[in-house]
């Protein structure tokens, strides 16, 4: 464990310059949808930045010659003009020369023989004006999802500044120089882009038992953009937040095909929610095996622990279906902990023949919670 030096850490978050959203579908004869190996221009490809801050607030820097991207567990290497030199790999990534790092995915990573999740980490030695430099990392998932013939599939890029990808769920950050978070929304059917109808709302809003319905927004092309669609006023520490996707026409909120989760965190709030394992020993879950996750919050100046009173919770269990892209409301829990078994994060399909098969999958719990602060001491 190293020691903590002039008081402050840095944070690795990741933005989508372009909006592009990181996923590929893939179908069984292996034609991938969005084709990235047929965009041109820059502009329009998918593209990730990292970003660097310090929770002093001081500008950050990446020390020379440290810098690396790896996909999955292949470090990526790149000439002066950005391009990418690794074998198996120039068709597929290049770099900015821009001084930013930013990645821009050229070629498909999805395929006939690759129809599930990739992972892209960036790592670095950072430093503060006069500070010793600290070794900083970042990891963010390309979401690949198999294609039936009829299948849905919805698409959510985020122009902001991306915190962190955790079990499918991104998470963008607002601060004191974004106020807002941007939506690009598509919706594939059958691996093609179709026109759509959208809702964004918060994980809290239940479709079905609210009596103030809202409605959904119809979409008038096969791609929608909105620039400012969260706002800080929308966001309280960290705020999740769900699109729904209903095909053209549906004006039912309850008739989505498909749905999309995403947290937002402002770094301007003072608190926000964290969970822990109850048992360190047990962080998965397995057939007769339960998680159980504490909640807790922390201060967002201090990074640090703090006690509350007269705390009430409600937490929100997700199941993150087709490889973490299908966003799936499965309960909600209103006790303080949180205990999570294969009845949250398994479900079964049946084939054409009667067949049942058994699907697991990951979990994202998002969580609210009314308190006043104990006025004794933070917790330690």
């Amino acid at each position: 464990m190293k020691r903590l030096r002039r008081g402050y850490t840095i944070a690795m978050h990741f933005e989508m310059p372009t909006g592009v959203a990181l996923y590929q579908g893939v179908n069984s004869a292996g034609a991938v949808t969005p084709d990235w190996s047929k965009i041109i221009e820059d502009s329009n490809r998918p593209q990730v930045k990292p970003v660097l801050e310090a929770t002093n607030k001081q500008p950050v820097t990446i020390v020379a010659g440290t810098a690396k991207w790896k996909y999955l567990n292949i470090e990526l290497a790149f000439d002066a003009n950005g391009a990418c030199t690794t074998t198996g790999y120039t068709d597929k990534f290049k770099m900015l020369t821009d001084g930013s790092y930013t990645l821009v995915i050229i070629g498909n990573l999805a395929s006939k023989d690759n129809d599930s999740n990739d992972t892209l980490t960036f790592s670095c030695d950072a430093r503060c004006a006069g500070a010793q430099e600290q070794p900083v990392s970042g990891s963010i998932d390309v979401i690949i999802s198999p294609l039936g013939a009829g299948s849905y599939v919805g698409i959510v890029g985020l122009t902001g500044n991306l915190v962190a990808e955790s079990d499918g769920v991104s998470t963008d950050s607002l601060n004191t120089t974004s106020d807002h978070i941007g939506l690009t929304l598509s919706l594939l059917y059958g691996g093609d882009a179709v026109k759509f109808g959208y809702l964004v709302c918060k994980a809290d809003y239940d479709l079905f038992k609210n009596t103030k319905k809202l409605s959904v927004t119809a979409a008038s092309a096969l791609q929608e953009k909105k620039d400012n669609a969260i706002g800080v006023d929308d966001v309280d520490g960290q705020t999740t937040f769900v699109v729904y996707f209903y095909p053209e026409g549906v004006t039912d909120v309850t008739k989505y095909v498909y749905t999309v989760g995403f947290d937002v965190l402002d770094t301007t709030d003072p608190f926000k929610i964290v969970y822990s394992y109850t048992d360190a020993t047990k962080q998965q879950v397995d057939d007769g095996e339960s998680v159980g996750l504490t909640p807790a919050v922390v201060q967002m100046s201090t990074g640090k622990l703090i006690k509350i009173v007269n705390d009430t919770w409600e937490h929100y269990i997700y199941r993150l279906q087709d490889n973490g892209a299908n966003f799936v409301d499965v309960r909600t829990v209103k006790t303080k902990d949180v205990t999570i078994s294969t009845s949250d994060t398994d479900y079964d399909v049946t084939d054409n023949d009667g067949n049942k098969t058994t699907v697991m999958c990951d979990i994202d719990v998002a969580g609210t919670v009314q308190f006043e602060l104990d006025s004794t001491s933070a917790a330690s």
